[in-house]
């Protein structure tokens, strides 16, 4: 048994060695990466310092109206200077902390810590990320290229530029004047364009893809036009919009989440019922145009349902705090607290159901052609 496993083991290396070493190097450039970001404090303008030592000293139990009790204590952190020109220099920091750590952390030896000097004495600002943070990517880029190889080098490139983007429609929206919807429609559609033809190609799939989904995108657009000024926007609130300082109609603003939000669920619905329907067009050429579309309805029940789901999921999360809040203070779980999500969720739904039938409807008619019956 295990000859046999060693023998097949040499037989898929030796068929594989250019991929294999190709993985390797990646995985070594990556773990290289990630080992620089915990020596990179060097590089850092501001002071960094190891913890060393923690002396926690309980400082008193604070009581809520409802009963609640929660713990309050300081840490009093020895701490090694690994950067700057006092570069291994020990000093100490206090740190407030309370048991729930909401709106503070908790030190261990070992931590990294980022620093400031406010009137001659360390300050702690927060806890060194970087390399928990590029590990997890290093992580997630080494699992897409091993398991999409070609593609998965194409969907982080796709995900790169449209961050790029992303980040230039706010530029253009924050100090060019430009309107938040125009702004973002015109990157929903360069998003869905970019991101799809860099991952399918130029091919019938990839246009029928584009295509459908733009189509979903006016809808959804439509929709919650009609939907925010058929209401006037009464009842729906918006926790966030209040502290912009900038002037903004929270409307377009509610527009340009919606259509940002649900993008990637119509744009997911929209390539699987393309490469769906093509995959059954390759494998039989003469299929007819009636068994497309029932395999089509097929695959958009099968689709509609889950991706509804991750709508929902994904809007009601954004409210898990005030909905744990409300119930744990006994109160009545009003909807203005989480409309907004609700509100998405709803237009973002009709959107997915658009999805389904005209990508269907789309992809039939260019992939099959109108002169098949």
């Amino acid at each position: 048994m295990i000859c046999r496993l060693l023998t097949q083991a040499k037989q898929y290396i030796s068929e594989n060695k250019r991929t294999l070493l190709l993985f390797a190097f990646l995985a070594l450039f990556l773990s290289g990466a990630v080992l620089f970001t915990y020596f990179d404090a060097f590089l850092y303008d501001c002071p960094v310092g190891e913890v060393i030592e923690v002396k926690i000293e309980k400082t008193g139990i604070y009581h809520s109206p409802i009963g609640d009790e929660e713990g309050h204590a300081l840490q009093t952190l020895t701490l090694r200077l690994i950067n700057g020109k006092n570069k291994g220099k020990f000093i100490l920091c206090e740190n407030e902390c309370t048991d729930s750590g909401v709106y503070d952390e908790t030190y261990r030896p070992g931590d990294r810590l980022l620093l400031e000097i406010q009137n001659g004495a360390y300050t702690i600002t927060g806890l060194k990320r970087d390399t928990v943070a590029a590990l997890v990517f290093a992580v997630l880029l080494f699992a897409i290229v091993a398991v999409s190889r070609l593609k998965g080098v194409m969907t982080l490139l796709s995900v790169a530029v449209n961050g790029m983007l992303f980040s230039y429609a706010l530029d253009a929206y924050l100090f060019h004047g430009v309107n938040i919807m125009i702004s973002a429609l015109c990157v929903s559609i360069i998003f869905c364009v970019i991101c799809i033809l860099i991952v399918c190609g130029w091919n019938k799939k990839a246009f029928a893809s584009i295509l459908s989904t733009l189509v979903s995108v006016l809808i959804v657009t439509v929709l919650t036009f009609v939907t925010i000024w058929g209401c006037d926007f009464e009842g729906v609130f918006a926790e966030g919009l209040q502290y912009l300082i900038i002037e903004a109609d929270y409307r377009f603003t509610f527009l340009a989440m919606l259509l940002l939000g649900s993008l990637g669920a119509m744009m997911d619905i929209c390539v699987s019922m393309a490469a769906g329907l093509q995959e059954l067009i390759e494998k039989d050429h003469g299929i007819a145009r009636a068994s497309l579309n029932k395999s089509g309805i097929a695959i958009g029940k099968d689709m509609m349902g889950t991706m509804v789901n991750v709508l929902l999921f994904t809007y009601l999360c954004g409210s898990i705090p005030y909905i744990i809040l409300v119930y744990h203070n006994g109160m009545t779980l009003d909807y203005s607290i989480i409309s907004l999500e609700m509100v998405r969720f709803l237009c973002g739904g009709c959107g997915i159901m658009a999805s389904v039938f005209f990508s269907r409807w789309i992809c039939i008619r260019l992939l099959r052609g109108r002169d098949q019956s």
